[in-house]
């Protein structure tokens, strides 16, 4: 059922995509998060894909599946892969052209599910491999044209936050989410 809705969804942004516009971006993207009980940070690497919509002045929708993944954390030598697909809206501000190319910043809150694999979280009594949780995705993309249809992203900054089953009292989790990649828009801008 969940991958038939995820299907409707995409399909549904593809089809309102050719007659408002939009777009598909493709990044790197790292992700800090940390082992409890103090900093312990550590980075995630992988990628993401967002597709989004414009629905009027500015306005649009997103959808975004990001997957990371890093080994080797901490004194216990765990793994850690999450893969989280969100949706929400978002708001585009095309800013004023530097020379020849436009550029613009684009804010974003997304909402949507997270899966976290390839390591241990806490169960009823045991240890799990993997976990689902509730994710949200807040942040800014600032995009340079390099001609009418496609763009550059030298930067994306995203705060994420998960609720995977951990040993802290909150069961929270919040990360750091950079990007850097390219986009193609269609239809109308």
């Amino acid at each position: 059922m969940r991958t038939l809705s995820i299907l409707l969804l995409s399909l549904s942004l593809a089809a309102s995509a050719q007659s408002k516009g939009g777009d598909v971006a493709v990044t790197y993207t790292p992700e800090r998060a940390n082992l409890l009980g103090g900093c312990g940070c550590f980075w995630l690497q992988g990628g993401g894909i967002e597709a989004g919509v414009n629905v009027s002045h500015g306005f649009g929708l997103a959808a975004n599946m990001t997957v990371v993944h890093a080994s080797h954390m901490g004194a216990q030598n765990v793994s850690l892969g999450l893969l989280t697909f969100t949706v929400g809206p978002r708001y585009r501000l095309q800013l004023p052209a530097v020379g020849k190319h436009g550029n613009s910043l684009t804010g974003k809150w997304l909402i949507g599910l997270g899966r976290g694999f390839d390591s241990v979280f806490p169960g009823n009594g045991n240890a799990l491999s993997s976990s689902t949780s509730f994710a949200m995705d807040a942040g800014v993309q600032y995009d340079v044209d390099i001609t009418n249809r496609f763009a550059i992203r030298p930067l994306e900054v995203d705060w994420e936050r998960s609720t995977f089953p951990n040993t802290n009292a909150n069961g929270s989790q919040n990360t750091l989410r950079l990007g850097f990649g390219a986009l193609v828009r269609f239809g109308k801008r």
